[in-house]
């Protein structure tokens, strides 16, 4: 879980002893009026939830702590459990969090950040990335540096990497939605080309050994598509399931513009201009960088009506939300054979009142004016 930074906001790590009885604590917590979490956009996040170990994410610390550790204090009365407040942490995230001292809360203060399921959790991007991958890979060149002495073919020093290396990256890679160059995959791929060999001259080039055992290669991982795949699996979410919280704040936190719009544009695009979080900005860097590597950075058919950045009608017109409630959602439903549907076609199909008739030219219109939607045509089903 990465937190950003919000107003008056704290961050607590909480470890029980026992994880069974959790899950009424939280709801209670998540229940509970007088317990202020995170505000952003309507949408209020208060309780993480993993096993036995619990984030609270509070506003008001001076109104909130209090409220928050009768609730902790009062379930270990009742359950037998109770909190380790030596493992405990507070992780002050605004600037008004940072004038609290450690007399003021029961929990072990840390301005500096604190490690939540195997992830350090800094105050921004850049920290993150140092405080999590270098020290990554100075441990793997450690566990290859342990390795070499042992006697091991080639086929046991892939499994190595495969059973062993990788497992620990692709964690860190579906955990923390940040982009990386791809100069970071090249020292990885050079540390790992240099354990199997054993220091010596590669014999097979990397290619073939990166194919599966079917293709007479020994399945050697790809570090880069690996991070390309967990970071795309959240793109996934915004196409199929935008009702999640997390997918509807990001969606939320884009101007003038979509998330799907953006995804389904011509790239590279210019991020900057529609969103100013950090987390969406990375994932569109990271898709950018699939595009590119499958060469398909065109527009595609599939980019929204609504709320889109190449069809200016579409951020002003509220028919063109109850065009996508009717089913049209994307250019692609516009067009029948590879042909711009007519308006009759259209209405007989979807419904369309005839009051519509004007908003059916602007698509036409826009169609000819906008290469990036334009180019779509050619290859619309």
């Amino acid at each position: 879980m990465v937190v950003w930074e919000v107003g008056g906001v704290w961050v607590f790590g909480i470890w029980f002893l026992c994880c069974g009885v959790s899950h009424p604590l939280s709801i209670t917590l998540r229940s509970s009026l007088r317990i202020k979490g995170i505000l952003r956009h309507g949408i209020e996040s208060k309780v993480s939830l993993y096993a036995d170990d619990l984030l609270l994410y509070l506003r008001d610390p001076l109104e909130t702590i209090p409220v928050a550790e009768s609730t902790l204090k009062e379930f270990g009365s009742f359950s037998g459990y109770k909190l380790n407040f030596q493992k405990s942490e507070c992780f002050p995230v605004s600037r008004d969090a940072h004038n609290l001292t450690q007399a003021a809360i029961p929990f072990r203060l840390s301005p500096a950040g604190f490690r939540y399921l195997g992830v350090n959790i800094t105050h921004n991007i850049s920290s993150i990335v140092r405080a999590n991958f270098p020290p990554l890979i100075a441990e793997m060149n450690a566990d290859f540096q342990r390795w070499n002495s042992l006697p091991l073919s080639l086929a046991g020093r892939v499994q190595c990497v495969k059973m062993s290396i990788l497992p620990i990256f692709l964690y860190l890679f579906q955990c923390l939605p940040v982009f990386l160059p791809k100069s970071f995959f090249k020292d990885i791929d050079k540390a790992v080309t240099n354990f199997i060999w054993s220091g010596k001259v590669p014999r097979i080039r990397k290619p073939i050994l990166q194919k599966s055992k079917i293709d007479s290669g020994l399945a050697l991982p790809n570090f880069f598509y690996y991070y390309l795949a967990a970071n795309v699996q959240k793109i996934c979410f915004w196409l199929h399931s935008p009702e999640i919280d997390w997918c509807r704040l990001e969606s939320l936190l884009c101007s003038s513009t979509s998330l799907l719009a953006m995804i389904f544009s011509t790239l590279p695009l210019s991020q900057e201009q529609y969103s100013v979080n950090p987390v969406v900005l990375s994932t569109l860097k990271i898709w950018s960088q699939l595009s590119g590597l499958a060469k398909s950075q065109n527009a595609s058919s599939l980019i929204p009506i609504r709320s889109n950045h190449l069809f200016p009608p579409s951020l002003t017109d509220s028919t063109f939300l109850q065009w996508a409630n009717l089913g049209i959602n994307n250019f692609r439903d516009l067009y029948e054979n590879k042909i711009f549907s007519s308006f009759e076609k259209l209405s007989d199909k979807f419904k369309l009142p005839p009051t519509n008739f004007f908003r059916y030219l602007q698509p036409v219109v826009n169609v000819s004016c906008f290469p990036e939607i334009n180019s779509v045509i050619s290859c619309c089903k």
